[in-house]
């Protein structure tokens, strides 16, 4: 899966790959891949999800799949509650801070 902004540029890319066995081999039967992603990670905006089903080295299904959404608006920002305007920046997560 890849999060990419509405002209193209990619915020972030992710896969299953990593969560496989050592020989990267699974056993053929049905599964169900689930990312989560955190709510609070992207800023308020349009943005487009491209997924990959594929079974490597064997069949891609999809290849590319658009999925568009839109992230309306922010329950807060770095400074709270918030019913401001948008912050700047594709990428709004929260972010803890340490202050002595």
């Amino acid at each position: 899966m890849t999060v990419l902004t509405t002209d193209g540029n990619v915020i972030f890319s992710t896969s299953d790959f990593n969560f496989q066995p050592p020989a990267r081999l699974r056993n053929p039967v049905n599964y169900k891949s689930i990312c989560l992603v955190p709510g609070i990670l992207l800023n308020a905006g349009n943005n487009i999800e491209r997924v990959d089903f594929d079974i490597p080295f064997t069949k891609a299904f999809f290849i590319g799949l658009p999925i568009t959404f839109t992230i309306s608006e922010l329950i807060y920002n770095q400074f709270g509650l918030t019913i401001a305007s948008r912050t700047p920046g594709v990428v709004h997560p929260f972010i803890n801070w340490e202050f002595q």
